[in-house]
């Protein structure tokens, strides 16, 4: 049974390729977490907790980096960076985004298992692989039981709501649905109908969003479609997050579904990631524009 599990979560024969793929991986989380924090501190403008909070747990979280970039501390390292995750959570709650919690998923799984060992790191990769699957597969699945996707409401409150999904997505609806969702102010109207609109192309959006969520999912698990999923996969959460102007999550998921790829592809591309995170903590000391980056 354990020997199919495995199976469906995918088998890397090259264990060279797999240990680099384990490696960048484990570097990618721990920069993930350093600039996430060190964005907050720098941007958050009303703190619903202390900023002493943010700025203690960014240099925590900067330590584990450095020590974490070498293997023989990554262990060491996650376990530590956990521990202070979940302390500042606590102290958080429930204020943590969906994806913090993600985060310390991936940090628990990081703690256990050790990459020096070809038998832990092969367990750490089909492991972080299962993850992302049933993230995936539940993104869409609680998308179809709200219901809120069917006929693009959800979508609409966010372009009523959010100036970066007006500018975004504004152009799905004719200007006169879309004047009349900017129109509504705080709070939002209820009742049934303010968010009901007639764009037959937001609809495809808002449709096909959770649907290629639920296939994605559901062909990582297909080794012959993996690579196919993949591109297509990275391609929809991109345009997801470039929409929601989510970089951070968007970072975060991309390098987690990189872990399907038949190569090491994250080592690869990890100078790309390293440039990206760059970006945010430059543009949160204000060096270059934020474009409302989150």
């Amino acid at each position: 049974m354990d020997q199919q599990l495995l199976a469906i979560a995918g088998v890397d024969d090259d264990e060279r390729e797999r240990d680099r793929m384990v490696r960048a991986f484990r570097r990618l989380i721990l920069l993930h977490l350093c600039v996430q924090e060190w964005f907050v501190w720098l941007t958050v403008e009303k703190p619903a907790y202390s900023t002493s909070v943010i700025l203690f747990c960014a240099v925590a979280y900067t330590l584990g980096l450095v020590l974490g970039w070498r293997p023989r501390w990554s262990r060491a390292a996650f376990v530590f960076v956990l521990v202070i995750s979940i302390v500042r959570h606590v102290n958080q709650f429930p204020l943590s985004a969906n994806h913090h919690y993600l985060e310390l998923g991936i940090l628990a799984l990081g703690s256990l298992f050790d990459e020096r060992s070809e038998d832990e790191s092969r367990l750490l990769l089909q492991s972080c692989r299962c993850v992302v699957v049933t993230v995936m597969f539940y993104a869409g699945l609680q998308k179809v039981m709200h219901g809120y996707y069917f006929s693009g409401e959800l979508l609409s409150f966010a372009i009523a709501m959010e100036p970066r999904f007006a500018e975004t997505l504004g152009w799905l609806l004719p200007g006169e649905e879309l004047e009349r969702l900017r129109s509504y102010g705080l709070p939002p109207p209820v009742g049934a109908g303010p968010y009901y609109v007639s764009s037959p192309l937001l609809m495809l959006v808002s449709n096909a969003t959770y649907a290629l969520e639920m296939l994605a999912a559901v062909g990582f698990l297909v080794p012959r479609l993996r690579t196919l999923t993949l591109v297509g996969a990275v391609a929809l959460i991109v345009a997801i997050e470039v929409s929601a102007r989510e970089v951070l999550f968007g970072g975060l998921y991309v390098g987690l579904m990189l872990l399907f790829a038949p190569r090491a592809v994250n080592a690869r591309v990890l100078p790309l990631f390293v440039a990206l995170y760059a970006y945010l903590v430059a543009a949160g000391f204000g060096v270059v524009p934020r474009w409302g980056a989150h």
